[in-house]
C-alpha cells in the first residue's frame, strides 16, 4: 500500500487542461498524497439560457443578508456564478459534491473555450475545490499549505487577467506562471489577509438522512374501456353491456 489517496481527474475541454495541471502541479508541491487516475470526459454541448429571479437581485445588492442558500441544481447553477462573480471573478469558486460514498470537486465556472491554449486562465476555482477536497480526503496540513499559499499569492498582487487592476496589481501573470507563484510560497502566510488553519476542524461524522419512500394505499376505483363497435349502434352496445352484473361489476357510459 502506498499510502496515498486516490482521485480521478478529469481534464476536460476548453482551459480544463490548463487549470487542472496547475492545480495539480500546487498540490503535489505542496506535498500532497496522491494517487492519480485520469479519464477522459468528450466535448460537451451546453445550452445557455437566462433566468431571473428577486434572490438574485437581492444578492447582487444586500449580499450580507445570505448565509446558507438551497435550491435547485439550475438556480443553484446561476447563483453560484453570481455570486463568485461579486467576489471579483467567476474564475475564483470551488465548490464540491458530496455523496455517501462518492465525491466530486470541480471549479464552478465552464470550459471557457476562447482562453483555451493561451496561458490565460485564472486556476483559483480548481483550486479552492482541490483544497476541499484535500480536507476531505483527510490531508488538512496540505489544504492549509496550499491556500495560505494562495492568499499569500493573492496578496502580493501576482494575478492573472480576469483580477488584474492598475494600481493594486503588481504582476500579471498566465496559468502556468501563477501555478509557480504559489508553489514558490508553499509554508508562507499571509500577512494582511487572514491566514488559514484547517488542522483544528471538528470533524464529526456527518449523518447523512436516505430518503426511504413511503408505501401508498392504491385503491382500484375504476377502468376504462373501449370497443372498436361496427355491428350497430352505440345504443344496441350499451344495452348489451348493461346486462353484465358480474362480480358486482357496474357499468357507466361517459
Amino acid at each position: 500500500m502506498s499510502g496515498n489517496t486516490p482521485i480521478t481527474v478529469a481534464y476536460g475541454d476548453g482551459i480544463g487542461p490548463e487549470i487542472m495541471q496547475a492545480t495539480l502541479d500546487i498540490m503535489l508541491a505542496a506535498g500532497a498524497k496522491l494517487d492519480i487516475e485520469v479519464i477522459e470526459i468528450g466535448e460537451k454541448v451546453y445550452l445557455a439560457g437566462n433566468a431571473t429571479d428577486i434572490g438574485a437581485a437581492k444578492m447582487a445588492t444586500s449580499p450580507e443578508d445570505f448565509d446558507v442558500i438551497v435550491m435547485e441544481n439550475l438556480y443553484g447553477d446561476i447563483l453560484s456564478d453570481v455570486a463568485a462573480q461579486m467576489t471579483g471573478s467567476v474564475g475564483l469558486a470551488g465548490s464540491a459534491n458530496i455523496g455517501d460514498n462518492f465525491a466530486m470537486f470541480e471549479a464552478i465556472h465552464g470550459s471557457a473555450p476562447r482562453r483555451a491554449g493561451q496561458n490565460l486562465a485564472n486556476p483559483t476555482g480548481l483550486l479552492l475545490g482541490a483544497v476541499l477536497m484535500l480536507n476531505h480526503i483527510g490531508q488538512s496540513e496540505v489544504a492549509t499549505n496550499v491556500h495560505n499559499a494562495w492568499l499569500k499569492t493573492m496578496e502580493d498582487g501576482v494575478h492573472t487577467y480576469d483580477i488584474f487592476k492598475e494600481g493594486i496589481s503588481k504582476e500579471k501573470v498566465g496559468t502556468k506562471e501563477f501555478a509557480q507563484a504559489v508553489i514558490a510560497r508553499v509554508g508562507q502566510k499571509p500577512s494582511i489577509l487572514k491566514a488559514v488553519n484547517y488542522n483544528n476542524i471538528d470533524r464529526k461524522d456527518i449523518i447523512s438522512k436516505k430518503y426511504v419512500p413511503t408505501k401508498q394505499r392504491k385503491d382500484l376505483i375504476g377502468v376504462d374501456v373501449f370497443f372498436d363497435w361496427t355491428a350497430g349502434k352505440a345504443d344496441d352496445l350499451g344495452a348489451m353491456l348493461s346486462k353484465i352484473t358480474a362480480g358486482g361489476l357496474q357499468l357507466k357510459l361517459i
